[in-house]
């Protein structure tokens, strides 16, 4: 009953599992692009906080010219 199946071929099973593997990479990717996300994300708020008000400064001079 069990054994009755189709059987696969050598480059069937070896795409599976490189289909797989595939799969569990992408999987990792997206979980450790959540955690720098997650990280860097707050990070880089308190930069741009502190950078803000002088790139204000700097900005409104070089949009009408410095001299």
């Amino acid at each position: 009953m069990f054994g009755m199946g189709r059987r696969k071929s050598q480059r069937q099973l070896a795409r599976a599992e490189l289909n797989q593997g595939i799969s569990h990479l992408m999987q990792a990717a997206t979980y450790a692009a959540k955690g720098a996300g997650a990280t860097v994300g707050p990070r880089v708020q308190a930069a741009r906080d502190h950078v803000g008000p002088t790139a204000a400064r700097l900005r409104d001079p070089a949009a009408t010219g410095w001299g």
